[in-house]
């Protein structure tokens, strides 16, 4: 392996090279950016204190991204204030968060004490951004279903589901809104 010390940053790997402040190991794991960390063979990285870690992972940018995580082999961040988690993730514009990818699928997200437990948090809050002062508005929540691919076709439903007592461990629909913005809730 080489190990090289350069501009105050950490190179660690076959042709690795890091930029100032940076550290690049794997096998030709770079970065030119400044504060930037590139863990993985053939990671990639610009701009400043971004973090890649994953085999081809990239954490560069137009316009010197910065701040921005990826984790994943093949993840992309390509933008600033950026977080991509999953083989495949590829972020479109700045200020994304992107959970799964072209090649991992998520389909279900827990947030609490995992899939289940004898104590479960009493609650869990999804909570946009507080105004901060006197006359500052708080931020809007915006939950969208996916959209369609075409204007010929719909996009997704929206719905919200319970385990009402009498129904064990099943879910049940208790509002399901269509595109078309019809609303359907079953009879009690």
């Amino acid at each position: 392996y080489n190990a090289i010390n350069y501009n105050s940053g950490v190179s660690i790997g076959q042709g690795a090279s890091s930029g100032t402040n940076g550290v690049a190991v794997g096998r030709q794991a770079g970065n030119g950016g400044s504060g930037t960390i590139c863990i993985g063979d053939s990671s990639t990285g610009s701009g400043t204190n971004n973090i890649g870690i994953g085999r081809n992972s990239s954490v560069t940018g137009s316009g010197g991204a910065q701040d921005s995580i990826g984790i994943g082999a093949s993840c992309a961040t390509g933008f600033g204030q950026v977080i991509c988690i999953g083989s495949g993730s590829a972020a479109t514009a700045a200020n994304q968060a992107l959970l799964g990818g072209a090649s991992t699928s998520i389909t279900n997200l827990f947030i609490g004490k995992g899939v289940s437990s004898a104590t479960p948090a009493t609650n869990v809050t999804i909570q946009s951004t507080a105004g901060s002062g006197a006359a500052v508005s708080g931020s809007n929540l915006i939950l969208t279903p996916g959209k369609a691919g075409d204007a010929a076709t719909a996009g997704g439903l929206f719905k919200i589901q319970t385990s009402p007592a009498g129904s064990g461990t099943s879910l049940v629909d208790a509002l399901t809104v269509a595109a078309s913005g019809a609303v359907t809730m079953p009879s009690p």
